[in-house]
């Protein structure tokens, strides 16, 4: 899917080498690219800190209690890995969506007079 909204983003953008043209092809670049490691990390030392605070606190140490939270620390950093790709997919529809939709602005502003303008998503 990202492939297809940085398709769509390259296409409308062909020949244009303005500051903002570029811009936007480095941010449709970072965006396909982003793996969502950033807030998988974010997650798995948020979740890490809130089981060390709460195997302090229950004074558990035992095997099962250890298993548990290593559990809870891989799930956290599972959820917010696919929280930051679905995030990174958000932002690239949202681009895609921008910039195609200034594209068909600009092309019927510079369509010849009668001229017929089909916009496909």
């Amino acid at each position: 899917m990202r492939g297809h909204q940085a398709t769509l983003i390259h296409q409308a953008l062909v020949g244009r080498t303005d500051a903002a043209s570029v811009a936007t092809r480095e941010r449709t670049a970072a965006l396909v690219a982003d793996c969502g490691c950033g807030a998988g990390a974010a997650a798995m030392t948020a979740a890490l800190l809130v089981v060390t605070v709460s195997a302090v606190a229950r004074a558990a140490y035992g095997p099962v209690a250890l298993l548990v939270d290593v559990g809870l620390v891989l799930v956290a950093a599972a959820a917010g890995k696919a929280a930051g790709i679905g995030l990174a997919g958000a932002r690239l529809r949202l681009l895609a969506r921008r910039v195609t939709s200034q594209t068909c602005e600009s092309t019927r502003e510079g369509a010849p007079a009668g001229g017929r303008h089909v916009h496909v998503h």
